[in-house]
């Protein structure tokens, strides 16, 4: 898969290609990202996805016509990109939120009030999401319940369908705090 992995993967079946450069390289990686970064595997398997994704946009696109690697040093590097991205976001941003509208009335007092204003700010936002994303961010989030968890009960596919929405749910969480707050 190292020589000419631009053409083998734009070829004539690229949907199976796209397919084999997944499955060779996903174990692989997610066990390189927790020794690397002990990045915790579910994570490692939401920036894989992230990766080959942005992999297969990029040699859609045309914007990779030659690779001056192999296809899994250039897949390994996205990912590694993306996971510092994530790092650097998570210091910027509040990804402890209490979604616990019941919270007993003491710890709301305990709260500083700066954390208090960011939290309702979160929830500001949170409410101005779809249904969707609120749904599976608050399954995710506050009920604790894993991606196989929320995909059977919100009927989607599998679990991995359910990790790429919390994703984009996020992102568009983060966009829109961003958007309204500023800088934060």
């Amino acid at each position: 898969m190292n020589e000419d992995a631009a053409a083998e993967i734009s070829g004539v079946s690229m949907y199976g290609s796209i397919e084999a450069v997944y499955r060779d390289f996903r174990e692989e990686f997610i066990q390189w990202m927790y020794k690397t970064y002990s990045c915790p595997k579910e994570e490692a398997v939401e920036i894989y996805q992230v990766a080959i994704v942005i992999v297969y946009e990029n040699l859609i696109s045309g914007k990779i016509r030659e690779l001056k690697s192999s296809i899994k040093t250039y897949l390994f590097g996205v990912g590694k990109n993306k996971y510092m991205e994530r790092r650097r976001e998570s210091q910027r941003f509040i990804h402890e939120w209490d979604f616990n509208l019941e919270e007993d009335e003491y710890e709301r007092k305990e709260l500083s009030e700066e954390r208090e204003q960011e939290v309702n700010k979160v929830m500001s936002c949170l409410g101005e999401l779809g249904e969707k994303c609120k749904e599976i961010l608050q399954m995710y989030y506050y009920q604790n319940l894993s991606m196989e968890e929320i995909a059977v009960a919100l009927d989607y596919k599998n679990a991995d369908t359910v990790k790429n929405l919390k994703y984009k749910c996020m992102n568009r969480l983060r966009s829109m705090f961003k958007a309204k707050y500023g800088g934060r």
